[in-house]
């Protein structure tokens, strides 16, 4: 295909009426979603404007960075960078208003056309790459984001977040650069668009001859396979009577049962980046929490502390995988895990943390631990030269990993087996939260990342060693380095916990993926039957007015505890006196007061000068750091180059009335994380609520109709009775219930949700009673966005209208199952069972809108 220089593009675009013309229809954006916090309130601290870049694209020596900005304050613009060969130094070239939240970006194959999405603008924009000039926008849904050209730059493919599908432009074979076909102007805005993938789709990979697309699924887990000519799914297992949870009946995706983080193809293979399978539950014992048949969800993940960071290779001529490889850290560096090579170490630990037989059968090989680095999120690959394919390697895989700041790179043999380039430890390093990774092709090859949290790039030769990268600044001048207040402080945190944690594994973007929520019900710490009960992952949006949080009504922003402690729990920390394999060996406190020189009291008087000797042998423990206060603060001072707050929200009024910062130590870091959470609402803007349909208005009608009862515990606007008291409250207390659909029982008959007493302990507001632990009504805000694969509390719905419908409704699509009901008694949640389904279309279309 031939592609004519920017002037030619430029006058098809001006016979377009694109040239000094009013666009026609106009481009429209999404209002944000405004903060809920006063201007007085404390929390409500001036934050700097950042650009938040979320994708860089390269070609030659020349890139594109798209700016998105935040939520809750969109970037508008995308920089033009130069990207010179080694020892060259980045620079920026120009940048291009565009307009609101530029996020996905793509070159075609000659370099000279750069295609740009807008996520809350209704427009993709062709821009002129070489020159910068803008020369089309086109029309698109809101929320078009990821886009890629196929290998002749005849086609280019798009993700919709908002049709959960697949778009595509078809570009003119000639000499000129033009659209034919597919435009989307003449579209309704409701109407379905494009072909559906799976929840919140993401990344993308074409097979080297152009025929198969393939699209990562970050809600729906999956990857979805298509013809890329005619975008028909393909079914990887040519069984139609099975389906993927989500997909068409019939239709089977290459099942990741993980949220996809990143694509990379290098045929016949492809690269899938996700966090594991686990899912905290026991191995084979309980709810089959993956799906597959089989009790347990199959792995030996135990609670928080095994969340994974693993790589798989599908073999495209079959669509089966062929490799899996998991963290370097799954197994020895926790107090809780167990060595394989010693199976027996498990079951010496107390109950409940003692590891079964079962799951320590199911410890992946130890040569599938090679993946270094926490959070994948993007990938690149590419073909290496005959002397390479002679000698059994088919090329290189990189991967970037957003929640340690790295990058790790990979042979390929010719099985798609992956040998590490580096190991952990010896990494690239990046800027704060690298998003995105683009290769920079040629003689020389380079990578380059997009820092998300650091606004800036970081460029990489594969070739030199650790210490060679280069960053660029995309922040404007004057603007101080990322993190420069308490709230990103905590959003460091949030995105970037590895460096937090004992194995430097986990973060809570891995399950709160952009602040949203994954479709995965996972175990809870502190619940009585972890074999039977799981929750729903929640999302972290619109948190300021619905307090307290969690399903329980129990936790706000200064009692932000589980998840932190379950990545570093005090028994891992020699000195915190609180593992019995060591402590129960050692004198007693008290005897040690009495005889201090008695054997072993030395350690116990003195522990941080004079630890037991066996603390230097264990695998676990933070290294130098005996205490967990003592890691806290040094994870803090590596991560952010501080030991304690700025103080401008998070401080302690000293005895002389003045503000001092509190110290990041385990209580610090929590306040800080509960902070970022409650600061801003981060509530993508509502493309449902711009639609403004009859249908909708008439569904609200519905929702608020005190016999439908949906406003009763989702009351406007912030669609929570567990928010801060009002009418709903008289007793001035938020409103908490038994489970008001039948609750996941086991098969002794006890109520599976029921939680410990060191959950209240930890909670205090927590209710539990013989009718069941107690829940406050979870927000529905931003339900539009959330993973429809499943909904309610333990993830049991499989869509809206199955929560919505009892049993047996005459609106329920075959194979689906409605759960309004209480063992047997119906309209438990909503009275809904006289609602016929066209007055269910509407209520789903009005509850879309919030």
């Amino acid at each position: 295909m031939r592609w004519w220089p920017a002037r030619v593009v430029a006058g098809f675009a001006c016979a377009l009426g694109a040239c000094g013309a009013e666009e026609s229809p106009p481009m429209r954006t999404l209002p944000v979603e405004p903060n809920p916090l006063s201007a007085d309130d404390p929390f409500n601290t001036p934050q700097p404007r950042r650009e938040r870049p979320r994708q860089v694209c390269a070609h030659g020596e020349r890139a594109i960075v798209t700016l998105s900005g935040t939520d809750d304050e969109p970037g508008t613009r995308v920089a033009l960078v130069e990207l010179p060969a080694p020892p060259g130094t980045p620079r920026v070239v120009r940048t291009l208003e565009l307009g609101a939240s530029p996020w996905g970006c793509a070159i075609d194959p000659t370099g000279q056309v750069a295609i740009v999405t807008l996520r809350i603008s209704d427009r993709a924009l062709v821009l002129d790459f070489a020159g910068g000039e803008v020369l089309e926008r086109v029309p698109v849904p809101y929320y078009t984001e990821s886009v890629l050209f196929a290998p002749d730059g005849g086609r280019v493919y798009f993700t919709n977040r908002w049709k959960d599908a697949v778009l595509a432009w078809d570009l003119d074979p000639g000499d000129v650069f033009a659209l034919r076909g597919t435009n989307y102007a003449g579209r309704s805005d409701e109407a379905p668009m494009g072909t559906p993938v799976g929840d919140n789709p993401g990344p993308m990979a074409l097979s080297a001859d152009g025929r198969r697309l393939f699209v990562g699924s970050v809600g729906g887990m999956s990857v979805a396979v298509l013809d890329a000519r005619t975008l028909d799914l393909i079914d990887t297992d040519d069984d139609p009577a099975t389906t993927t949870p989500g997909a068409p009946a019939g239709v089977t995706h290459i099942e990741v049962r993980s949220p996809v983080g990143g694509l990379a193809m290098l045929d016949p293979y492809l690269f899938i980046a996700d966090i594991g399978r686990g899912t905290g539950s026991e191995a084979a014992a309980g709810r089959d929490l993956d799906g597959d048949g089989e009790p347990g969800d199959g792995t030996a993940n135990v609670v928080f502390q095994d969340l994974q960071n693993e790589i798989g290779v599908v073999d495209t001529r079959t669509y089966r995988e062929r490799h899996r490889y998991t963290s370097d850290t799954i197994c020895c560096r926790d107090f809780r895990d167990v060595d394989p090579d010693r199976p027996a170490a498990g079951l010496e630990l107390p109950a409940p943390d003692t590891w079964p037989p079962e799951t320590v059968a199911r410890l992946p090989p130890r040569a599938s631990w090679i993946v270094a680095g926490a959070l994948p999120e993007a990938m690149v690959a590419f073909a290496e030269g005959p002397s390479a394919r002679s000698a059994g390697r088919l090329g290189q895989l990189y991967v970037a990993y957003a929640g340690s700041n790295e990058v790790q790179g990979f042979d390929v043999d010719d099985s798609g087996g992956l040998r590490p380039r580096a190991a952990a430890g010896e990494l690239f390093r990046t800027g704060m939260n690298p998003r995105s990774l683009a290769l920079v092709a040629g003689p020389h090859p380079r990578l380059v990342t997009a820092d998300r949290l650091a606004d800036g790039l970081t460029l990489i030769d594969p070739q030199a060693p650790p210490g060679s990268e280069r960053r660029l600044s995309l922040a404007p001048p004057g603007v101080p380095a990322f993190p420069a207040t308490d709230a990103e402080l905590g959003e460091a945190i949030n995105d970037m916990t590895a460096a937090f944690t004992i194995d430097g594994d986990q973060t809570c973007a891995h399950c709160h993926r952009d602040s949203g929520a994954i479709g995965r019900a996972v175990v809870m710490p502190l619940q009585t039957d972890r074999r039977w009960s799981a929750r729903n992952i929640m999302a972290q949006r619109g948190l300021a007015d619905t307090r307290p949080w969690f399903f329980e009504s129990a936790m706000n922003e200064a009692n932000f505890f589980p998840v932190l402690n379950e990545f570093a729990r005090r028994e891992n920390f020699c000195c915190e006196r609180l593992d019995p394999r060591i402590w129960t060996a050692l004198p007693a406190l008290e005897a040690c007061l009495e005889a201090p020189d008695a054997p072993g009291c030395e350690a116990v008087l003195d522990c941080e000068h004079a630890p037991p000797e066996t603390c230097a042998s264990l695998p676990y423990g933070g290294g130098a750091s005996l205490r967990r206060r003592d890691h806290m603060l040094d994870a803090a001072q590596a991560l952010l180059g501080r030991r304690e707050t700025f103080g401008d929200a998070l401080y302690e009024v000293g005895l002389d009335g003045t503000r001092q910062p509190i110290p990041l130590d385990f209580e610090g870091v929590t306040r800080a994380v509960g902070l970022f959470m409650l600061r801003t609402p981060r509530l993508p803007p509502n493309p449902n609520r711009a639609l403004e349909l009859p249908s909708a208005r008439r569904g609200r009608l519905l929702y608020e109709d005190p016999t439908v009862g949906c406003a009763l515990c989702h009351p406007l606007p912030t669609t929570t009775t567990s928010g801060p008291p009002g009418a709903y409250s008289p007793a001035g207390m938020p409103v908490r219930f038994p489970p008001v659909i039948s609750p996941e029982r086991t098969p002794e008959e006890s109520d599976a949700l029921h939680v410990t007493a060191g959950f209240i302990s930890t909670f205090p507001e927590t209710r539990q009673s013989p009718a069941g632990l107690h829940m406050g009504a979870t927000p529905l805000r931003g339900l539009w966005d959330r993973p429809q694969r499943g909904l309610l509390h333990d993830g049991r719905a499989a869509s809206l209208r199955e929560v919505l419908c009892p049993p047996g409704h005459p609106a329920l699509l075959p194979g689906e199952t409605g759960h309004n009901e209480r063992d047997g008694v119906v309209d438990t949640h909503g009275g809904t069972s006289l609602l016929d389904s066209h007055q269910l279309d509407d209520l789903m279309h009005f509850v879309r809108t919030l």
